[in-house]
């Protein structure tokens, strides 16, 4: 698929094998009303492929809406967002109006605390209603309303720190769609597209063969930070993922042109490395271990 010409560099999708099949598994199940579950890493493209299927794919029957759970999330807060989604439809039954489904997609869904007896209650109120397809609460002036048409889709960052185990009670309701790690090759397929068509639209085609050397540098500095600075105790925040890969390219993207482009980017390409991989750094000897490893494929790749 071409990327529109007014599209930015983080904007378009590139329409990866892996990302295919998790959107027409995720499309077929919503379609047929079965809850769905995508459990990956950050930055492995969860939400933007559910955006994608809510403005692209489903079939105009189905309203949808999203829904970013946090930490602090209560059950009234999400009870308070399920009802604004539906109307009554008949005496103790409510549903999306005018007798259309609704998709939720519920995101980071197993990020609230868990209670003192450790369970989540913003999770259990979810399961109550996969359970038994009507809420105990009062609302309307009643104390069981049956909720139809409403169908869930969750998404989740695998569990460790804050991020919490999810009952098995409440998973076993879902079609479970993992998404994998993305693999070296992967991420140049990505990258280099998202790159190549932001010089295009730049009018920087004499950079066209610093595209693949700029991507795979930035991914050599990603893989090298993630073997050499490793989280520790006192360090608990060293976690780098996609996302900061992403940021490097993202600030490459923005590059205008030059008398001397080649020389620019390249410093482009250092300054971005260092910004979006140091911000995170504590102290003195892990940023000067980053300035050696960004020096040094700097050298290998554009010499």
């Amino acid at each position: 698929n071409q990327a529109s010409q007014s599209q930015s560099g983080e904007e378009i999708v590139v329409p990866t094998p892996e990302f295919i099949r998790n959107l027409g598994m995720n499309l077929m199940l919503l379609s047929n009303k079965k809850p769905v579950l995508n459990p990956g890493s950050v930055g492995s493209g969860k939400t933007l492929l559910m955006n994608q299927i809510f403005s692209k794919y489903l079939s105009k029957d189905f309203n949808t809406a999203s829904y970013s759970l946090s930490a602090r999330t209560t059950p009234q807060q999400l009870s308070d967002f399920i009802f604004s989604q539906i109307d009554k439809r008949r005496k103790g039954v409510f549903g999306p109006p005018n007798l259309r489904k609704c998709v939720v997609h519920l995101d980071d869904v197993n990020m609230p605390m868990k209670e003192v007896w450790g369970a989540q209650p913003s999770i259990e109120i979810l399961r109550q209603l996969l359970d038994q397809k009507a809420w105990h609460v009062i609302k309307h002036g009643k104390e069981y309303l049956q909720l139809e048409d409403i169908i869930f889709a969750g998404s989740m960052v695998p569990p460790r720190v804050g991020r919490n185990e999810v009952s098995a009670r409440f998973t076993r309701h879902f079609f479970v769609l993992p998404f994998l790690e993305f693999d070296t090759q992967t991420l140049k397929t990505i990258y280099q597209s998202i790159l190549q068509k932001s010089f295009e639209k730049s009018n920087l085609g004499e950079l066209k063969e610093e595209v693949v050397l700029l991507v795979e540098g930035a991914i050599d500095v990603f893989k090298a930070v993630q073997r050499t600075l490793l989280p520790t105790p006192s360090k608990s925040h060293y976690l780098f993922n996609i996302r900061d890969l992403a940021k490097v390219i993202s600030g490459i993207c923005l590059f205008n042109s030059s008398d001397n482009q080649r020389s620019e980017v390249w410093n482009l390409w250092q300054y971005e490395c260092i910004g979006s991989f140091g911000d995170r750094l504590a102290d003195s000897n892990d940023i000067a271990k980053l300035q050696t490893i960004v020096k040094d494929v700097l050298k290998l790749k554009s010499d």
